[in-house]
């Protein structure tokens, strides 16, 4: 056996690899790149050569992830690259995959200068970007494919910082979670910079940045089904130019993702990475750069062990949105019965606003199923959102159930709010039976004598010109005499 070391010994020294004890062979040293150089004369900063360096080994360290494992072996988490010569990548179902920005490379001069992701029309993340350059930025996107995601609502939010705007306030850190997803504009100096990160004075994620050109950022926001239930273990990271790679979560614990960018980025020398790595299974997080400026910031969003195993149990997606839990919520507490006050016009413009891109990309019952997991303001935007829908549709008995559930969440006139709906119906009734049932509906309605003398009137007359739209002259002679009747 000494002999035998001895041998082993001599071997690695002559370079010869020995497999005896098991001990990988060390990596060799990395190459230091050539960089090709600069056009003369230089700008200022000077622009990074080409081509981009190689990214250094990550040294496999023991690391025993905290998920389950069959959680571990139900997650996947695949790359997908995006270059200027690319048209837009269609990507995986948003509803059951988390997207993260991964690398982010090339030369930002300005406005021409763009990447996004996005949920598209067909339901599929969408990477997308521009380049005015050609040929000068590259953008990887890592889609996540885990039973987490299913914990969450299918619809993901989005919003927009723009110049000189005030920080974005975006989801509370127990009802979800936030990540960049996009920038545009120039990226030339420390003066510009953009961010999502968590406060953790008041728990809120917020969307910000500085800068003197047109630069923009976008946040993708996950909400929880259910509303204060989220938690997860939040880290934040900054890295130095060109150090060793940081190994942090392991894919099936969270989320990491590029949180924040800034300083020069001038050519393909400037690469911030968070990425899968593939010994380890870990994501990793590394800048490479030869600019002075250049900012990244990297956030790791670690599953908490409760979420994780309530994930290991589904199969699907849930079907229903689960009902708040919290008796402090601001909408109707179903145990109790009570109603909320109707929110104040700020509040319904602010949630009108967040949730824009939301109602655009869903139907009206996914609405009203959303609206039951919601509070407050949102949920009343979704419940009016979801009538208006049905509305339009002439979906009567819907529309009139949507008016409903608003007069037993909120404190409301309801006679006022079926008013308004059965005024929409009006518009949304094509056909001569739609017209028929609607004129009934109304002349029922007004029958039962709940409203004012005037209020009644003008539901007579409205029942009279649907009637005769829909070609029912016994419909059409009731609410006649009950006009007249009225009328005295």
């Amino acid at each position: 056996f000494v002999a035998l070391g001895y041998i082993n010994k001599d071997w690695d020294m002559l370079g010869i690899a020995s497999n005896q004890d098991d001990k990988p062979a060390p990596a060799p040293p990395n190459p230091s790149p050539s960089p090709s150089p600069a056009p003369s004369p230089a700008p200022a900063p000077v622009p990074s050569p080409n081509p981009m360096p190689p990214v250094p080994p990550v040294t496999q360290a023991r690391y025993q992830p905290s998920s389950p494992p069959g959680l571990r072996q139900r997650v996947i988490a695949t790359p997908i690259k995006w270059e200027s010569t690319s048209t837009g990548l269609a990507l995986d179902p948003a509803r059951d995959t988390f997207v993260s920005m991964s690398v982010v490379t090339g030369h930002f001069l300005g406005d021409g200068e763009w990447f996004s992701a996005k949920v598209g029309d067909d339901g599929r993340w969408n990477l997308v970007g521009g380049d005015m350059q050609n040929k000068n930025i590259s953008v990887t996107a890592t889609v996540v494919r885990t039973p987490v995601r299913w914990m969450f609502e299918e619809q993901v939010m989005e919003f927009v910082w723009t110049r000189d705007a005030p920080p974005v306030k975006l989801i509370h850190e127990h009802d979800g979670f936030a990540l960049l997803s996009g920038i545009y504009g120039g990226f030339l100096d420390e003066s510009q910079q953009v961010r999502v990160r968590l406060n953790r004075k008041d728990g809120w994620w917020y969307l910000e940045g500085k800068t003197n050109q047109s630069t923009q950022a976008r946040a993708l926001v996950y909400r929880f089904r259910q509303p204060g239930q989220f938690r997860a273990e939040v880290t934040e990271y900054e890295a130095k130019a060109n150090d060793e790679p940081q190994l942090l979560l392991h894919q099936s614990e969270g989320i990491c993702a590029l949180s924040g960018l800034g300083g020069a980025f001038m050519g393909w020398g400037e690469i911030a990475s968070c990425t899968i790595d593939g010994s380890s299974r870990r994501w990793s997080f590394q800048l490479q750069s030869q600019q002075p400026t250049t900012f990244v910031a990297c956030t790791a969003i670690k599953f908490s062990p409760q979420v994780m195993s309530a994930a290991l149990q589904l199969q699907s997606p849930p079907q229903v949105a689960v009902r708040p839990s919290n008796p402090n919520t601001t909408s109707q507490n179903p145990t109790t019965g009570s109603k909320a006050a109707v929110p104040d016009a700020t509040a319904l413009e602010m949630a009108r606003t967040s949730l824009a891109a939301e109602i655009a990309a869903a139907d009206a019952d996914a609405l009203r199923s959303k609206a039951s997991a919601r509070s407050g303001a949102e949920r009343y935007v979704l419940l009016l959102a979801a009538r208006d829908m049905h509305a339009e549709a002439g979906e009567i008995t819907s529309a009139l159930q949507a008016a409903d559930a608003i007069g037993q969440a909120f404190d409301v006139d309801a006679y006022v709010v079926v008013t308004e709906t059965l005024t929409k119906l009006r518009a949304g009734c094509q056909t001569p039976q739609a017209n028929r049932d609607l004129a009934l509906l109304i002349l029922k309605h007004v029958e039962d004598g709940s409203g004012t003398q005037e209020g009644l009137q003008s539901l007579a007359e409205m029942a009279i010109a649907v009637a005769r739209k829909g070609e029912d002259s016994d419909v059409t002679r009731r609410a006649t005499l009950k006009y007249l009747d009225l009328k005295k």
